[in-house]
């Protein structure tokens, strides 16, 4: 009898395991899906580029639990970043700067076309701790992902301090370039008819 309860203890612990497992599943999603129709809603006016970034800085926000986290757009007249949206404690003063392209781990990302993953900055050599100290702000992670369309670099979406861990998800990593991608056709679609 004792055996039994036993096995029947263990099925149960098995079947809560898969039950929270699914509930995840589920709960990742729902959450993909939503951000993806975020996404997809900018479409129905391209021409509102300031809404639209705005827009997905608010959506890489919900995929990522983290302290900040800002868009960054090449200026093609002088050839730099500026910061197109920014959130978290320090979100109005950092507007206030320009990256050159390439400078730090968000210009890299945007100059090199790839996504940069760096969950210690202080063992990255691409690291600019000028805005840090400038702001007051301390970085510890930061997860950057370009923004591309057709080849062409726009940008840079770059989420800064992950919650809890300093170690970006690869469903995190994921929907950050998703957001990415889908940022880039926007911007480009909306640049062509403003022209």
């Amino acid at each position: 009898m004792a055996e039994r309860m036993t096995h029947t203890g263990k099925v149960l612990a098995d079947k809560q395991k898969d039950f929270k497992n699914l509930a995840d599943a589920h709960g990742n999603l729902s959450r993909k899906l939503k951000i993806i129709q975020g996404m997809a809603n900018l479409f129905h006016n391209p021409t509102d580029l300031e809404r639209g970034v705005e827009t997905a800085m608010d959506l890489v926000m919900h995929a990522v639990d983290a302290e900040a986290g800002s868009i960054i757009l090449i200026d093609d007249e002088k050839q730099d970043l500026y910061f197109a949206a920014a959130r978290g404690p320090k979100e109005e003063e950092i507007k206030a700067f320009r990256l050159a392209l390439g400078q730090g781990i968000a210009g890299a990302s945007a100059e090199g076309k790839e996504t940069i993953v760096v969950s210690d900055v202080r063992k990255d050599a691409r690291f600019s701790r000028e805005m840090d100290e400038a702001l007051g702000f301390e970085t510890r992670s930061v997860l950057a992902a370009p923004i591309v369309f057709k080849n062409t670099s726009l940008g840079s979406v770059e989420v800064i301090n992950k919650s809890e861990s300093d170690v970006f998800t690869t469903e995190e990593i994921g929907l950050v370039q998703d957001i990415s991608r889908l940022l880039g056709a926007f911007l480009a679609i909306g640049n062509e008819l403003r022209s």
